[in-house]
């Protein structure tokens, strides 16, 4: 993905060329670089075929050309599930930890912050879970994943 982004950015622009006098200017099209919905797309794409790092790159490259696009929460999470894919759990929860921290109202904030946790208790850190458990319970109480949380800390005392 990347190396076609750059082959791509690469590729040279032919210089404008002076209409003929009288002539009336046409505009050609600019090949642009890809919109955010495009390389969400192509990146997750990757993501299911299970080209992971690939798919972090396009991820990371929507985050830095369009930090603010509705896209941004969903590929920040999309990053941490290509690192739980891969059984990187530190870099699975940073991500994860990040996609809170930076998207908290967003959709995804709930079910990472529960991931995180469940990453967290499979590393045997069971006080670290109960607290992000809990933190799950009281920053999304009315989520599906509050719900499970509650059901993770009875379960799990």
């Amino acid at each position: 993905l990347r190396a076609d982004m750059e082959a791509r950015a690469q590729q040279p622009v032919p210089p404008p060329v002076a209409p003929a006098p009288g002539a009336s200017a046409v505009v050609a099209p600019v090949q642009a670089a890809p919109g955010p919905n495009q390389l969400y797309q192509l990146a997750y794409d990757q993501l299911r075929r299970g080209s992971y790092s690939a798919a972090r790159a396009g991820f990371e490259e929507l985050l830095r050309l369009y930090p603010t696009s509705e896209l941004a929460p969903d590929a920040q999470i999309n990053i941490a599930e290509a690192y739980a894919a891969e059984g990187t759990a530190a870099s699975a929860d940073s991500a994860y930890a990040a996609g809170v921290s930076q998207y908290p109202r967003s959709l995804r904030a709930p079910p990472a912050l529960d991931k995180l946790a469940l990453s967290i208790a499979r590393q045997g850190r069971r006080a670290d879970a109960r607290a992000t458990m809990d933190r799950v319970v009281r920053e999304y109480p009315t989520s599906d994943e509050a719900d499970l949380a509650r059901e993770w800390l009875r379960t799990n005392r």
